[in-house]
């Protein structure tokens, strides 16, 4: 199975919009919730994603954790996209917003 397909077939069972209109003014509370029933078919892609996903947070923190000790700096976000530049091409699954995405959250948790 394609594992690009199945995360897009799990992408439309995941969100719902619940709409809730409070009782001081007529402005809605969007809230999101995540419906979501995982069968077996879908562990082994899940599973995949999840390694390659803490493969790539591991990497930008070692990589972070070195030039901190060198510089004394933190990288930011945009700093560790130049390294990990092109990890997609290398044999991830993972398309390359989402190692952009990992870098940045990893750059914001770290602050």
């Amino acid at each position: 199975m394609n594992y690009r397909f199945a995360c897009q077939q799990l992408n439309c069972l995941l969100h719902t919009t619940v709409y809730n209109y409070s009782m001081s003014g007529s402005t809605p509370i969007v809230t999101r919730t995540l419906r979501l029933r995982i069968k077996d078919k879908h562990a082994k892609v899940l599973n995949t994603l999840a390694r390659e996903t803490n493969f790539v947070w591991n990497f930008c923190n070692e990589l972070s954790l070195r030039h901190t000790q060198r510089t004394g700096k933190f990288m930011s976000g945009y700093d560790l996209q130049k390294y990990t530049a092109g990890a997609c091409k290398e044999g991830l699954i993972l398309n390359s917003a989402t190692v952009q995405m990992i870098g940045h959250e990893l750059a914001t948790r770290r602050k």
